[in-house]
């Protein structure tokens, strides 16, 4: 992907332990709503996210295949 500092807002399916997720979030201007299934993920990212101290990550526990990824409620 070419991401630069024009791109405002991103979504991400299956985040895993935020390895596109964390130098994204450094490149971007705006959010990064990252989405993931699985609870071990999700506390993951997040420990990675607070000890970046990055801001700009929006982390959603959610099954995005049978739920939607309801997103226009996020932004």
């Amino acid at each position: 992907m070419e991401l630069n500092h024009n791109i405002t807002n991103v979504a991400e399916f299956g985040s895993g332990y935020g390895t596109f997720t964390i130098p994204a979030s450094k490149i971007i201007k705006g959010t990064i709503i990252t989405i993931d299934i699985e609870e071990e993920m999700i506390k993951r990212i997040t420990e990675r996210t607070v000890h970046e101290k990055l801001n700009n990550i929006k982390i959603i526990l959610r099954d995005f295949i049978h739920e939607g990824p309801d997103l226009k409620m996020k932004v």
